[in-house]
């Protein structure tokens, strides 16, 4: 995820946002792309995940 582009989220937190193509079928519909959002915080020299949210368009 720290190859995606990253974004401010709230409480001071940092997000990376990527899009893959998906192609594929999720819950009876076809979707063409995945984007996966993840929701960090900087703890020393790493990321913490805090959430992860995917979304189908």
């Amino acid at each position: 995820m720290e190859s995606g582009t990253p974004f401010t989220a709230q409480h001071g937190r940092t997000g990376f946002r990527c899009n893959f193509p998906f192609n594929a079928e999720w819950q009876g519909k076809v979707y063409a792309m995945k984007k996966v959002e993840a929701i960090t915080v900087k703890e020393n020299e790493d990321w913490l995940v805090i959430t992860v949210i995917v979304k189908f368009f």
